[in-house]
């Protein structure tokens, strides 16, 4: 496969921290992106893939794709507060971390003229991929911060039932974040999709 994605997220009930406040919701969402790299080497094309085979970054600890995007979402510092007689979120921090892993022919200079022009011409491909899993997963953070801020419960003893309520929206954003993702890898694993070409192109390459 040409890449996929990695997620880790926390248990929604232990990354809450309620506090009982008053004034206006408010909301912060932060991300951060990191590129990372593994070296492969060779002089031909076919050299090159199998070293991508051998060290690859590895997909839930068995396969091994050319790239792989690795997604932490985390919630925390919940306001809750009473307005009226509902309970509302006053704010929260949505924190979004994005991993790209991609290989790096450390030799390339060495490698054949046509099989660097094809691999300039896949790799291009193989990032745009990576960043679009990471521009997947910016959406749901953002729609996870715009939905957690509209979550509302009638007034109770400190709005407890507000937890369980805000776990049920992250649970089902994340259900749809999942399967836009897979949806994705799903076209783009396709053996008419143009990575997939430039895949066969370069691993042809002389």
């Amino acid at each position: 496969m040409v890449s996929l994605v990695l997620k880790t997220i926390p248990a929604i009930l232990a990354m809450l921290v309620f506090i009982i406040s008053g004034g206006v919701a408010s909301a912060r969402v932060s991300v951060k992106e990191v590129n990372k790299y593994y070296n492969v080497r060779g002089k031909t094309a076919s050299q090159v893939f199998d070293q991508i085979k051998r060290k690859g970054p590895r997909h839930r600890g068995l396969r091994r794709a050319v790239a792989t995007t690795k997604i932490n979402l985390k919630m925390g510092n919940v306001k809750i507060g009473v307005r009226g007689r509902r309970c509302v979120v006053n704010g929260l921090q949505v924190m979004l971390s994005l991993e790209y892993k991609y290989p790096r022919w450390r030799n390339i200079k060495q490698g054949r003229r046509q099989a660097r022009k094809n691999w300039n011409a896949y790799y291009k491909q193989v990032v745009r991929h990576e960043k679009t899993h990471g521009e997947i997963a910016k959406k749901m953070a953002s729609d996870l911060d715009r939905a957690i801020k509209k979550v509302t419960d009638r007034k109770s003893r400190n709005c407890s039932r507000m937890a369980r309520k805000i776990e049920r929206v992250f649970n089902k954003l994340n259900k749809e974040h999942d399967r836009k993702q897979s949806a994705f890898d799903t076209r783009e694993h396709r053996r008419s999709s143009n990575i997939m070409k430039l895949q066969r192109v370069f691993t042809l390459s002389n």
